[in-house]
C-alpha cells in the first residue's frame, strides 16, 4: 500500500514539474518574441523622428505600417501558440495579447498620422497617439503583473 501511495505522489510531482516547465517555456517564448521586435522598434522610432522633423509624412506612414504588420504577425504567432496546461494561462495570455495589440495599435497610429489628408486630421491623429502614450505605462505594468503572477502560480521566477 505504501508503494502505491509513493508511486502516486511521485507521479503527481512529475506532472506538476512538467506543467511548470511548460509554463516556463511558454513565458520564455513570449519574451523571445518581444525581444525579437526590439531592434526594429528602435529603428522605427528613430526613423519616424527623422521623418516627422523633415515633414515626410508619407515616410511616417510607411514606417508605421511596416512595424504594425511586423507586430501583427508576432501577435498572430502568439495567438497560435499551444497553451500549456498551467495555472493562470488564460489570464496571462490575455495580458500578453493586450500588450502586443497595444504596440500594434501604436504603430497604426503612426501610419494614420502619416496618411492624414489634412493638417487638422494629422493633429487629431497625433492627439490619439499622445493619449495612447498616457496608457503605455499601465499596459506594461498590467502585463508584468500578470507575468509575475503566472510565474509564481507555476513555480518559476521571471528574469529581470
Amino acid at each position: 500500500m505504501l508503494k502505491k501511495i509513493s508511486a502516486f505522489v511521485l507521479l503527481a510531482v512529475v506532472l506538476v514539474a512538467c506543467g511548470s516547465k511548460a509554463a516556463l517555456n511558454y513565458n520564455e517564448d513570449i519574451v523571445k518574441k518581444e525581444n525579437a521586435l526590439t531592434p526594429d522598434i528602435q529603428k522605427t522610432e528613430e526613423a519616424v523622428g527623422r521623418y516627422l522633423t523633415a515633414g515626410q509624412y508619407d515616410s511616417v506612414a510607411v514606417a508605421g505600417g511596416a512595424m504594425e504588420a511586423e507586430i501583427n504577425k508576432t501577435l498572430d504567432d502568439i495567438k497560435a501558440m499551444k497553451k500549456p496546461n498551467a495555472k493562470g494561462i488564460d489570464d496571462f495570455q490575455a495580458a500578453v495579447i493586450k500588450y502586443f495589440s497595444f504596440l500594434r495599435d501604436f504603430y497604426t497610429g503612426y501610419k494614420n498620422v502619416g496618411n492624414a489628408p489634412t493638417e487638422e486630421a494629422r493633429a487629431e491623429e497625433w492627439q490619439k497617439l499622445q493619449s495612447m502614450l498616457q496608457e503605455k505605462n499601465q499596459v506594461i505594468s498590467d502585463m508584468q503583473a500578470s507575468q509575475t503572477k503566472f510565474a509564481n502560480d507555476n513555480g518559476f521566477k521571471v528574469k529581470k
